[in-house]
């Protein structure tokens, strides 16, 4: 691992993270090599400043791990966006990321030395990667194999650095948490040696996605985003190939001849060169 720093001028940034306690970036900082009570300390891996889902992942089971918290555990976020977690009762490091295609520096430069600052017992890595060398035992969780299944809608880097990680993630972590059967399957046939640890856990859904009782409010939200009153089917992922949109689409086509005032809206980030 030394060579490998030595050899990267972005070293010098990623090593230099930092922990703050409480509300975020806000919160009081200190060091994070101090043991406290807890009987388990864990380090979360979230890198949140790339829209899309695995960042929406990590925010959120952070958030739901704080609000569930025990005595017995304690939880450190690993994160390129303290802001993130603001009002979440967790300890944060700060861990640069310069770019969402420097992931590979990312887990194997930053991640490792955040987690002998923070003595953790263990760390979940929620982007489908570990670094190659860590303090403490990992789990991870692997959201897809879309890397073997649609490698064309990966750019080169990332496609390297998941078909090139993801397989020692699989093998090293002692579980690995995948986010449906689908996908629990097709690791299990990647990964045949790998299959007994492979544990399928549904995502949740935020609060925030629950329809709202008042509505008045439901009015005002169409007003200002200028929807009718018809019906609102609503599509909200990332927009590239492999989300197979352009049949969402045929299909409103066809349902929108039965109910013509029906309105189709598509929400995320859109991958360079898809339109």
């Amino acid at each position: 691992m030394r060579c490998a720093a030595a050899a990267c001028p972005l070293f010098a940034r990623f090593s230099s993270a930092y922990a703050t306690r409480g509300t975020g970036a806000a919160g009081r900082r200190r060091r994070s090599s101090r043991r406290t009570h807890a009987d388990v300390r864990v380090a979360i891996g979230a890198v949140v400043r790339t829209l899309g889902g695995p960042a929406t992942y990590a925010s959120e089971l952070v958030a739901a791990l704080a609000a569930r918290r025990t005595p017995r555990w304690e939880y450190v976020v690993i994160t390129d966006g303290p802001e993130a977690f603001a009002g979440v009762d967790v300890e944060v490091m700060r861990a640069p990321l310069p770019s969402a295609y420097a992931q590979v520096l990312w887990d194997h430069v930053a991640v490792p030395v955040a987690l002998r600052r923070a003595r953790a017992d263990l760390y979940h890595g929620t982007k489908n990667t570990l670094p190659l060398w860590r303090p403490c035992p990992a789990v991870v969780t692997v959201h897809d194999l879309a890397v073997y299944r649609h490698p064309e809608s990966f750019a080169a880097a990332q496609r390297w650095h998941l078909r090139s990680h993801v397989p020692h993630a699989v093998r090293s972590a002692r579980a690995v948490i995948t986010v449906s059967q689908h996908a629990a399957a097709d690791l299990r046939a990647e990964f045949p040696a790998a299959a007994a640890k492979v544990r399928p856990i549904a995502n949740g859904v935020s609060a925030r996605f629950r329809p709202p009782m008042d509505p008045v409010s439901l009015a005002g939200f169409r007003v200002r985003h200028g929807l009718g009153a018809g019906p609102l089917v609503a599509y909200l992922g990332t927009l590239q190939p492999r989300k197979n949109v352009e049949l969402l689409a045929a299909a409103f086509v066809r349902a929108r001849a039965r109910v013509p005032d029906a309105q189709l809206i598509l929400g995320g980030r859109m991958r360079p060169g898809y339109a």
